[in-house]
Order: structure tokens, then sequence, then C-alpha cells
């Protein structure tokens, strides 16, 4: 055979041209304010006979039984800690709400022990379920706090809460530079 009687075709024979098309529109579109209300309220479970389950916290504890004293949690001293009263007052009416069902009780991980989180978790999820949300706002009425040592504040609350009026007893130490709450009474 020789080289003259190879066929020689084009390459672009039996090639389609490229064709652009226009890019279908994956944007969703804008809700009105009835669709939105209706979704809201299909999420909030409102209008159901029933509640959706809402999983509380998981009971996870990361320390270790021989945590090391000079690299773990250290005391603080009151002088480098702030404003108790203020603190006391703002934590109480926020651990409130958390445990009506209207404030998430994940802002108060690092403000609590492991015990008490688990314990507002728990409360918090019951308080989902039922649907119990606060229509109104707790009152504090008076805060009575005590210094049985430097950096611990035992602090008693009186507040109006739920239509009654109600004692909370706390105890908040001074932790790595800021105030922990080591106990939590509401009665």
């Amino acid at each position: 055979m020789s080289s003259t009687a190879s066929s020689t075709a084009p390459a672009h024979v039996g090639v389609r041209p490229l064709r652009i098309r226009p890019a279908v529109d994956v944007e969703p579109g804008v809700l009105s304010e009835g669709e939105l209300d209706r979704l809201y309220a299909d999420a909030a479970g409102i209008g159901r006979g029933g509640r959706r389950y809402v999983q509380s916290c998981l009971a996870v504890d990361f320390r270790s039984a021989n945590e090391d004293s000079y690299f773990g949690p250290q005391a603080t001293l009151r002088t480098q800690l702030p404003e108790p009263v203020a603190w006391v007052r703002a934590m109480t009416a926020a651990l409130l709400e958390s445990m009506t069902g209207s404030r998430p009780p994940q802002q108060f991980a690092r403000s609590m022990t492991t015990d008490l989180y688990s314990a507002l978790c728990r409360r918090h999820a019951v308080a989902r379920r039922r649907g119990a949300v606060g229509a109104r706002r707790s009152v504090i009425r008076k805060i009575a706090t005590c210094e049985p040592a430097d950096g611990v504040v035992e602090a008693s609350v009186v507040v109006h809460h739920e239509g009654r009026v109600r004692a909370i007893a706390l105890r908040i130490s001074g932790v790595d530079g800021r105030w922990l709450i080591t106990a939590f009474e509401l009665g």
C-alpha cells in the first residue's frame, strides 16, 4: 500500500457545532407574608394537633478524672471579675427565658457547670414540646447578694415569672476570668 492512497478526511467532519442555551432560573421566588406565616407556623407546630419533637442537648462531658490542676480551670479573684449584681440580673432573666423555651440553652454552655447545663437543656426541651413559650417577660423584683469567699457570690432573686412571684437562689464562682454558675434553684 502506498501512502498516497490513504484517506485524509477533515477532522471536523461529524462534529456538530456548539449551541449556547440560556441558563435556567434556579433562584427561588419571593415568598408572600401569608406563605411566610404558614411556613413559620408549620415549623413551630402551631395549628396542628401535636408538637414536633425537639431533641435535647447531648450529655457529653469532656472532663477527665485526672485533670491537671495547674492547666485546668483556675479560680479568679473578685477584683478581676465583672459586677456580680448586674451579671446576676442579666443571667437570671436569660435563664428564665431559656426555661420557658424562648431562648436557646446553648448560650449558657460556658456560663454554668455541666450538670446545671444538662438540666437546663432538658427543661428547655420539655417547654418547647409543651409549646409553652412565655408570652410575658419575667420581671426581676429584687436581688440580694453576699460574698462568702473571694471570687464566690451567693445571690437570691425575687422574680415575677409566669404569673407567680418566685424565688431563685444561685451561687456563682469566678473561674478563668468569668463568672460560672455552680448552683441554681428555682422555688
